[in-house]
């Protein structure tokens, strides 16, 4: 059927990501309210203080009903980051006087980024193999109250944005060397083993470089894909912070300084807030949607308290909300945190309208799927635009990403823009879009990438629409070569393959080399006889190509 797509295994899922997350010497937060901080240990319940020592550069568990022993010297030292204070006395004069913090903990770095997250504008969505909605199963649910067409849409809405993540972290390992671009999709994070390494570490004795040392290693495991680990690393980094700021939020109150202020630059820190996004986006890769949304709407609810509503991080957990809520196929309330997200970000820096772009890209997919053809249009080409300036200025090195991950998303834009002249049946427009998407994939990806078979499946069809059966045959036989090199001849896609070409020459009245695709596809069928998984389909082919086969010839002989 017209505009109809199909799903091909291959490369763009199997993916790892960059390079070293090294954190800055400078990026320290001390803010006015830090007493001592206490690195929490594994089993956070049972963890216990750590006295810091300075002088004796050594830590000595303590017990916690003993009292802390603050230095009575204070220095600050550029190199190490780290603070010791004269023993604080609070004074009747001001009510802003709190305990100083002889250590301070390392700002938490929002894993936004390629290196080991995700980065700002590369979740490009795809409209091409969006399922049709079935008009005659109005009222068919699928045990949960859900018609089939719905629970279609959410299936192919998980996968659409794991697709696309996965592709651009699968191209930045590639353009950056650093780790196999190969790696199969990571597994479920509840799969995970107990990680010795965790345990058998020692903690540092200086809390700013504990909390840089937690992070690093986090952001090792993710770089990595090993996902179980960089959540637990993760989590450590969020329950570490969680209790020192408890606790110094306790003893402000025992000290009678807690201040309305000063209580909230403690419970809605800045740290909370990243830890929380970047445990999201671990989830995010894992496909735990549910598990992502609940902590990016933790995360946007923290920021906005302490940095507000039209900041950077607030915009990014806005943003990564969104994705969730598409990724869960819940498209009205993800389209109205996308038009918040468009309502509040900036389009100053390269960074900035790299996410502007993704996020007009997604809300195209919400409009194409709402039958809004044309809205949806007029907002893929704003996205197109900005991210065509980008690769211009990435040409001159003042863009935010290579130019290779900008071509990948100009590529997904114009296979969107693509589908939509299909459905018009504005054939030329879908053929010069899907061209321009096949020439971007071609220079940067092989043939038997998935990304790039859905595209060429479209613009075969495409030219079969227009008329140029022999452009069609090229690409539908580049196609099957691929994934014959790939697949072996017998699978189920080198069939589908086989039958549209066996299609496009009835149309041409090559009978001759019809026969020879329909026999090719019988033979496959034989092969498979026994697969229960895909007989059914092999069946279907057949008959559907011996049909238009003897159709055809029947009224080529009248």
């Amino acid at each position: 059927a017209e505009g109809d797509s199909y799903e091909y295994p291959g490369g763009g899922q199997g993916d790892s990501v960059g390079s070293d997350d090294k954190e800055k010497a400078d990026n320290v937060y001390l803010p006015a309210t830090y007493s001592t901080p206490t690195p929490p240990r594994k089993n956070i319940k049972n963890a216990k203080n750590i006295s810091f020592t300075e002088d004796t550069n050594t830590s000595k568990l303590r017990d916690s009903t003993q009292p802390r022993k603050v230095p009575a010297s204070a220095s600050f030292n550029d190199d190490d980051k780290t603070m010791t204070s004269e023993t604080s006395r609070r004074t009747q004069e001001s009510a802003d006087t709190l305990v100083r913090s002889n250590v301070a903990l390392a700002l938490v770095e929002p894993i936004d980024n390629r290196e080991c997250g995700i980065g700002k504008g590369d979740i490009i969505l795809s409209i091409l193999s969006m399922p049709k909605k079935d008009r005659s199963s109005k009222s068919v649910a699928n045990g949960s109250g859900v018609d089939k067409s719905t629970s279609d849409l959410i299936k192919w809405s998980g996968r659409n944005v794991k697709d696309a993540m996965w592709r651009m972290r699968k191209l930045h390992a590639r353009i950056e060397g650093e780790v196999s671009a190969s790696l199969p999709v990571p597994g479920s994070i509840e799969t995970t083993s107990e990680d010795s390494d965790f345990k058998n570490i020692s903690r540092p004795i200086d809390a700013a470089k504990y909390g840089k040392f937690l992070q690093t290693r986090a952001a090792e495991f993710l770089r990595k894909n090993d996902l179980p680990r960089a959540l637990d690393g993760y989590q450590e980094v969020y329950a570490s912070y969680k209790i020192t700021l408890e606790r110094q939020r306790r003893k402000q109150g025992r000290h009678g300084n807690a201040s309305s202020a000063a209580d909230k630059e403690l419970k809605y820190h800045p740290s909370l807030g990243a830890a929380l996004y970047n445990i999201g986006i671990v989830h995010l890769l894992n496909s735990s949607y549910d598990d992502a949304l609940e902590k990016f709407e933790e995360s946007k609810r923290i920021r906005s308290k302490k940095l507000g509503k039209e900041s950077p991080e607030y915009i990014a957990s806005l943003a990564k909300q969104g994705i969730a809520l598409y990724a869960l196929g819940r498209m009205p309330e993800a389209q109205a945190v996308f038009e918040e997200v468009l309502a509040k970000a900036p389009m100053e820096t390269p960074l900035d309208k790299s996410q502007v772009a993704e996020i007009l890209n997604a809300v195209g997919c919400i409009q194409y799927a709402a039958g809004q053809r044309e809205v949806a249009l007029r907002t893929f080409e704003q996205s197109l635009e900005i991210n065509e300036g980008l690769f211009v200025d990435s040409l001159y090195g003042s863009a935010d990403a290579h130019s290779e991950l900008i071509m990948t998303r100009v590529a997904s834009i114009l296979n969107n823009i693509g589908q939509i002249g299909l459905k018009n049946r504005d054939y030329d427009a879908a053929a010069k879009a899907f061209e321009g998407a096949f020439k971007n994939q071609f220079l940067l990806f092989n043939v038997s990438n998935s990304f790039v078979l859905a595209t060429m499946d479209k613009l075969a069809f495409t030219n079969v629409k227009r008329g140029d059966r022999n452009k069609a045959l090229k690409m539908y036989n580049l196609m099957l070569e691929a994934q014959i090199k790939v697949l072996g001849p017998h699978h189920i896609d080198c069939a589908q393959t086989l039958t549209k070409i066996s299609l496009v020459h009835v149309e041409e009245k090559n009978f001759s080399s019809a026969q020879k695709s329909i026999e090719k596809v019988m033979e496959a069928e034989a092969k498979n006889e026994n697969n229960p998984k895909v007989s059914g389909r092999f069946k279907s082919l057949s008959i559907a190509a011996k049909n238009s086969f003897k159709k055809k010839k029947v009224v080529a002989r009248s």
